[in-house]
């Protein structure tokens, strides 16, 4: 492999493509999840960490020390000056990263903007679970102007996964916390928004509204993370689009209240690559994926979400003490990724949707008999909320790309 980390036997085949790979294609990493702890203070029942058939949690360090930060920190300098990349992304990431004391975090963010320090753009951020936020967390992401986003599912029992490690709810922990975000001038500054889990049993617009209410910058719904192997809950098969339905019903309520409406990323998205732009986030369209994460261990591994395929999915076989980024980036789990529609499945190439679902996220393709070589297992869902978005835009005037 040029320049990079030995792949394991038989590694090229299971991430699929329809094309051979293309270094012409490979770019700098430019996003970075440290996981600064490895455990979390809840147990939500669809976890793709802690409840999917990846446990290699398990042998991880509880909390990433001060060396592992110094070390990647140094590694993330070097691929910065190598490719003379204008900015970056750390994101704090677990588990759940307020289980790190904020000595080390303060520790992480002051040296991470040193390094940086006329070097790059630097955007510090972290995703929590709200529980464990205080006034003393919001003060230190306002004095480095670090954003966190807070995951929530919606009111009431639309939140029921979301459960202390005791069984109870977890909303009454939360909402509290949320005031911090929402009544003080540093946590309006910090807060980035919401991140929601889709359940298809719930009412979407209830779920929207209640989110909304607190004024977020964004609120991202997320389709559960499952695939071929483990089929998403309430999709009774293939061909059932429940989870694009609850979609379609939030989009048609959100689409039509006032312009300063909240911002909801999966349809934004949707809407720019539609009208001819690009897509922010790797779940749609054909951006070319720079992310890797620094484990506690440090040790190196792709997107984490791919602990739903099989056990180690996400390794690099690479640590930040004997590998460069430079090193990783030719791995098969990351280069495929860079590849555009030449890393779909064939039918997937063929689909007049490709250019705006993008074959659906990669752990979501996923089947033991092809790899990733298969259409996401939501793949009838973001069809059919595709072509309900066109079709609004052509009735509200708009003039969307030809399919």
């Amino acid at each position: 492999m040029k320049n990079g980390v030995k792949a394991r036997a038989g590694e090229r085949s299971c991430w699929g493509g329809a094309t051979p790979y293309s270094a012409d294609r490979v770019v700098p990493l430019t996003t970075f999840l440290f996981k600064v702890a490895s455990r979390c203070n809840l147990d939500c029942d669809y976890c793709y960490v802690y409840h999917s058939v990846d446990q290699s949690w398990k042998d991880k360090p509880r909390l990433m020390t001060r060396a592992v930060i110094d070390q990647a920190l140094f590694r993330i300098h070097e691929h910065v000056v190598a490719n003379e990349i204008p900015s970056i992304s750390i994101v704090l990431h677990g588990g759940e990263p307020l289980l790190a004391d904020r000595a080390t975090v303060h520790y992480l963010f002051e040296r991470a903007t040193e390094l940086t320090a006329g070097l790059c753009e630097l955007e510090l951020s972290a995703q929590s679970n709200g529980v464990l936020l205080s006034p003393e967390w919001v003060a230190l992401f306002a004095q480095f102007d670090a954003r966190i986003g807070i995951s929530l599912d919606g009111p009431g029992d639309a939140n029921r996964h979301r459960l202390l490690r005791s069984g109870r709810p977890s909303l009454d922990r939360v909402e509290p916390t949320l005031k911090l975000l929402t009544q003080t001038d540093d946590g309006r500054r910090v807060w980035s928004g919401f991140l929601a889990v889709i359940d298809p049993a719930t009412d979407p617009i209830a779920v929207y509204d209640y989110l909304a209410g607190f004024g977020p910058r964004s609120i991202d719904f997320l389709l559960p993370h499952a695939n071929h192997q483990q089929f998403p809950s309430g999709k009774r098969a293939f061909e059932d689009p429940a989870y694009g339905d609850w979609l379609i019903r939030v989009f048609d309520h959100w689409f039509h209240l006032p312009a300063n409406r909240t911002r909801v990323r999966y349809f934004n998205n949707i809407i720019a690559l539609l009208l001819g732009g690009n897509s922010e986030t790797e779940s749609l369209g054909h951006p070319p994926v720079n992310i890797v994460t620094i484990e506690t261990s440090g040790e190196l591994e792709a997107v984490d979400t791919l602990k739903v395929a099989f056990h180690g999915a996400p390794s690099l076989n690479a640590t930040v003490f004997e590998n460069s980024f430079d090193d990783v980036r030719y791995h098969p789990a990351l280069l495929s990724r860079m590849q555009g529609a030449g890393s779909l499945a064939s039918e997937c190439i063929e689909c007049p949707l490709v250019d705006v679902c993008g074959g659906g996220y990669l752990p979501h393709r996923y089947a033991a008999n092809r790899g990733f070589d298969n259409p996401s297992v939501y793949c009838h869902d973001i069809a059919k909320v595709v072509l309900h978005v066109r079709e609004a835009l052509v009735e509200a005037g708009a003039s969307p790309q030809p399919l």
